[in-house]
């Protein structure tokens, strides 16, 4: 082979490695950035943990700990179970801010709560001072159906069954026991989209508000069903205006979300718009 041919073969090589690293290079970049994508969208469902769960959480870092000024007077059973709710920022309308345990029962089932048979993490447990009676002797928080960790028990905060709780020499029986689930914040039902109406670029929605809603977020689409406008508003709210200056005509689909610390409604109905930008205003030119 000649001196030309060889040194046009080693080029066309050469060339076409160049293009094969391109194609590599692409694919991990590609790769690194559904990694980094998937972490990002861990993250903000992590971000979603229930209040219950925190106030578990930060009570059973305290385990074996004695007595802290922190936890509230004492005795200090009750006002350690209210120490988790307001660390973890649980609202007074959820668990009540006493540190009486027949006064938190009472409380309690004022504001929701339910006394249930089969307890779960973030339950409050009661125990009576006797079978018929309804005056508490010690509060406790359930960490799992069967788990509980108490203030003030052994003088000292305490993991233990909560079917293992001693008053005197022996443990109190399941008739003494009493499993109470506060009215905890639930993710908001679905709301009502009752009208959307659209004049020259001016866009106006209405909707019915939901309970347990601390905002709502509004979410344009177009006919491809891509979000082209977005927008977050406060609760207090139940209609919306804004003005939208794209120079495409179609038809729009709007819907509504409710929000609170839990997550995130359902999407409402749809109300679709047929969208046509103004006309550009014309000028005129002396001549």
């Amino acid at each position: 082979m000649c001196t030309f041919c060889e040194h046009f073969v080693i080029l066309v090589i050469g060339i076409e490695e160049r293009n094969m690293l391109k194609k590599i290079v692409k694919i991990i970049f590609v790769l690194i950035l559904g990694i980094t994508i998937i972490q990002f969208n861990i993250k903000k469902i992590e971000a979603k943990t229930l209040v219950q769960d925190k106030m578990v959480s930060i009570a059973m870092k305290e385990k074996g700990s004695r007595y802290k000024k922190k936890y509230g007077p004492a005795p200090w059973c009750t006002a350690f179970v209210n120490w988790s709710a307001r660390k973890a920022k649980v609202s007074t309308k959820v668990i009540p801010n006493v540190t009486n345990s027949t006064t938190m029962y009472k409380q309690l089932l004022k504001k929701g709560a339910k006394v249930v048979k089969k307890p779960k993490k973030g339950d409050i447990v009661f125990y009576k001072k006797s079978s018929r009676s309804q005056t508490m002797i010690h509060t406790a928080l359930m960490t799992g159906s069967k788990m509980s960790i108490h203030g003030n028990y052994s003088h000292k905060v305490s993991y233990i069954k909560a079917t293992d709780y001693r008053v005197g020499k022996g443990k109190v029986s399941k008739s003494r026991i009493v499993y109470v689930r506060p009215n905890y914040p639930k993710a908001p039902k679905k709301p009502q989209l009752s009208s959307a109406i659209i004049s020259k670029n001016k866009i106006s929605l209405s909707w019915k508000k939901v309970n347990q809603a601390s905002s709502y977020t509004i979410y344009m689409k177009n006919s491809n069903n891509k979000i082209v406008y977005q927008k977050v508003v406060k609760s207090s709210l139940s209609k919306y205006s804004f003005i939208y200056d794209n120079r495409k005509y179609g038809t729009y689909s709007l819907s509504i979300k409710a929000n609170n610390q839990v997550g995130s409604s359902s999407s409402s109905n749809i109300k679709k718009i047929e969208y046509v930008p103004p006309m550009p205003k014309k000028e005129f030119y002396q001549i």
